[in-house]
């Protein structure tokens, strides 16, 4: 009875473990285009913000790509800037400036991926938030 015990017991382990292990792969998988997503803001003493984003795909496609600053006012955050690009590649990079008052400030970035007119994939990313 106890062998019995044991390996009903070691059978629950193991289809734990396995699941622990099928579940995580299945996060990473998510996605069957996107690679990464990828967005940073400094803001330097004379309160000039530099916003890049980085998006990256399996394989080459069209890609379009929005990176929007934005500050926290009233307990939202609103966009003060926007940029956007779009390429056939398989990695888009974009890195823009300006000025900007005193604040809390972030920055959005999105990727999209395309086939021709039709979305494959899309996802944002949020940077950390910075105050000048």
């Amino acid at each position: 009875m106890k062998k019995f015990s044991y390996l009903v017991l070691l059978g629950l382990i193991l289809t734990l473990c396995f699941s622990s292990v099928y579940a995580a792969e299945l996060e990473l998988q998510r996605f069957t285009y996107i690679v990464s997503c990828y967005t940073a803001l400094s803001i330097d003493t004379n309160g000039t913000a530099y916003c890049s984003g980085n998006f990256e795909t399996v394989d080459s496609h069209t890609l379009r790509t929005a990176l929007v600053l934005q500050k926290y006012q009233a307990g939202s955050w609103i966009s003060v800037n926007s940029w956007s690009d779009s390429a056939n590649s398989d990695i888009l990079q974009m890195s823009e400036s300006c000025s900007v008052t005193a604040g809390t400030y972030r920055t959005s970035f999105t990727g999209q991926v395309f086939d021709g007119q039709t979305l494959l994939e899309f996802t944002s990313c949020v940077s950390e938030s910075v105050v000048r």
